[in-house]
């Protein structure tokens, strides 16, 4: 067995590889000491390396354990199926059909250059990772080094994302949110509660490691952007759960399809969320996405036929201002993995209106909206 030295000093000199690989080489021991290239760097960054450390298991992680005496309740899914959780969100929300102006089943939205199977490989690609954020964090508290650890590796899927959708950003934010979340899961799962208040400490924390540009969050992005990304989550992830998990559960109570219950939270989301993704389309886009998913809402949600009809006259107005609310479908992914943790089991779900569903709408409603939907 390969002492936990030895691997973090490989984790260390990787990050240096990537440190040097974005801004040039920096002068250090180990090239003093003849070694012109750091560990990681003859056999390329990416799936390879984390495929070793997910195969190392806990050993590579853990410098910092949790003191005698830290509450924390232990997690209920391992790494590998957080992961799963993770990208099933993700598929989950790609596949909810029909979202306004968003990529769904009928099509790319207001979002050019992106599509349903677009999404669903950039998805795929990222489970690795995921696994590797749920593990770094096991029996820890959160520290500006696992803070850092997690940055290193939302980075990797960064580039895994990229090079997997030919470098089009399918879920840049989502590795953020999602890696956050799954790393807090794995340390406190006692409920998606204490879980965004994990995450939130975390998000709090400095990733030193970062280039200027790319310190606030795990991917890369635009200073906008993780501003807007960071907030979120430093504020605990408000838009998941005083609305989006709220929205989710009060329309399954009473007794509206999955689907419909989503699109729900999805509306909830978009209600309270300064989305970055509108605002850069101006000011006008962010009022017209939250006064009308605000009045979809007042109208008794989707599965009323007003509802049905407002949804459809937001998705009007967003696709005339070539607008997309793709941080709210980040935050429904968040939504729909937390509300997996807090159950623990994975639902063979269809996500749109015209396949299976685990649970029917009473009444008419549900064929009334197959109806409405031209």
């Amino acid at each position: 067995m390969q002492p936990p030295a030895f691997l973090w000093f490989e984790m260390e000199m990787t990050k240096r590889y990537l440190r040097e690989k974005t801004f040039g080489p920096i002068p250090s021991p180990a090239d003093s000491a003849g070694s012109n290239k750091p560990i990681g760097a003859s056999r390329g960054i990416g799936n390879d390396i984390v495929q070793d450390l997910l195969r190392q298991g806990a050993r590579v992680f853990g410098a910092v354990r949790k003191p005698d005496g830290y509450s924390a309740t232990l997690a209920k899914a391992s790494p590998k199926r957080l992961a799963s959780f993770a990208v099933k969100a993700l598929l989950e929300e790609a596949e909810l059909t029909p979202k306004p102006a968003l990529v769904d089943g009928r099509g790319s939205g207001a979002q050019a250059g992106l599509s349903l199977s677009l999404m669903r490989r950039s998805a795929h690609c990222l489970t690795p990772f995921f696994e590797l954020m749920a593990l770094a964090p096991l029996e820890q508290i959160p520290t500006q080094t696992l803070r850092e650890e997690l940055a290193t590796i939302g980075r990797w899927a960064k580039q895994a994302m990229l090079g997997c959708t030919g470098q089009v950003n399918t879920h840049r934010g989502a590795i953020w949110s999602l890696g956050l979340l799954a790393s807090a899961a794995s340390m406190d799962a006692a409920s998606p509660e204490a879980i965004v208040e994990t995450a939130r400490q975390l998000a709090c924390l400095p990733d030193s490691d970062a280039p200027k540009q790319q310190r606030d969050g795990l991917p890369a992005a635009g200073p906008d952007e993780v501003a807007g990304a960071r907030g979120e989550a430093q504020a605990g992830f408000p838009s998941v759960i005083a609305a989006g998990l709220p929205k989710l559960r009060l329309s399954r109570q009473v007794d509206e399809s999955e689907t419909l219950a989503r699109l729900n939270a999805l509306l909830a989301i978009m209600a309270r969320l300064d989305d970055i993704s509108l605002l850069r389309r101006g000011a006008a886009a962010l009022k017209t996405a939250q006064e009308g998913a605000t009045s979809i809402l007042d109208a008794g949600g989707v599965a009323t036929p007003q509802g049905w009809r407002l949804l459809q006259q937001l998705e009007h107005d967003l696709l005339f201002l070539k607008s997309s609310p793709r941080g709210s479908a980040d935050m429904l992914s968040a939504t729909i993995f937390l509300d997996y943790v807090s159950r623990n089991e994975g639902l063979k779900y269809k996500g749109n209106l015209t396949g299976p569903e685990p649970k029917r709408s009473s009444g008419q409603r549900g064929r009334t909206i197959l109806v409405l939907w031209p």
